[in-house]
């Protein structure tokens, strides 16, 4: 999993758009039941490309427990693991995209504006994928005698 997040890691100094975000001070977030102090804050391409690393590597130690390539897997699950893999890629790069084109722009709208649109890229990214898997897995039912 860390080789894959260094990976991403080179990837996003390649394309200029950050995984992390580094403050200058912490900052203090208020959860309802505690709070939290950071000095660094995640973009949605970090979030992407932890969440891949993690199914990736995930799904190379199953292929290494059940000593075959699908890991165990059904067709069905393979269809779940490219829904969310791809999915996962297309709303990272879709983030990263966003990211360099609002970097510019400061002020709490700004930042509310930003975080609706990633928001509806997310959705909609989200609902093309799955009708990608649900399509895919009607055709799998299809086959079946």
């Amino acid at each position: 999993m860390i080789i894959l997040y260094f990976l991403f890691e080179k990837l996003s100094k390649v394309i200029g758009v950050p995984l992390q975000i580094y403050l200058d001070e912490p900052i203090t977030i208020n959860h309802h039941y505690y709070e939290e102090e950071t000095d660094t804050l995640t973009t949605g391409f970090g979030y992407a490309a932890m969440f891949i690393s993690i199914m990736i590597s995930a799904r190379i130690g199953m292929a290494f427990n059940t000593i075959d390539f699908r890991g165990g897997v059904s067709k069905k699950g393979e269809y779940e693991f490219l829904a969310w893999v791809f999915g996962l890629m297309t709303y990272g790069a879709a983030s990263a995209t966003l990211f360099a084109l609002w970097r510019n722009f400061h002020g709490v709208m700004a930042n509310i504006f930003f975080n609706v649109i990633d928001g509806g890229i997310l959705l909609l990214v989200f609902i093309k994928f799955k009708n990608w898997r649900d399509k895919k897995l009607a055709s799998l039912r299809q086959e079946e005698p």
